[in-house]
């Protein structure tokens, strides 16, 4: 199962369970494809073009040129990576809490 299709299955199976009876299936609908949307958007490569992080901290960072992705740290205050060359990153996911 893809990662999408979780989502899919997740959204739908919490959705399913926290709306009154009467809520319209339209907006159920509108507010999975909203959730799914913004899943989607945290789960992208963003381009230094684009935008750079908010805060300082470890990123995944990726490199067009040189193929590669790694972990590298960016420096808010000086607005830039440790690692030169790296054109795309994403943030880190949470730690587990176990």
């Amino acid at each position: 199962m893809t990662n999408e299709q979780k989502a899919r299955k997740w959204a739908e199976e919490k959705f399913q369970y926290h709306w009154p009876a009467e809520t319209a299936p339209e907006l159920k609908h509108t507010m999975q494809e909203s959730y799914l949307a913004g899943m989607e958007e945290a789960n992208r490569w963003v381009s230094v073009d684009e935008r750079l992080p908010d805060k300082r901290g470890y990123y995944f960072a990726g490199s067009v040129n040189k193929k590669a992705a790694f972990i590298s740290y960016y420096d808010a205050d000086d607005k830039s990576f440790y690692d030169s060359g790296i054109t795309h990153w994403l943030p880190l996911p949470q730690p587990p809490n176990q």
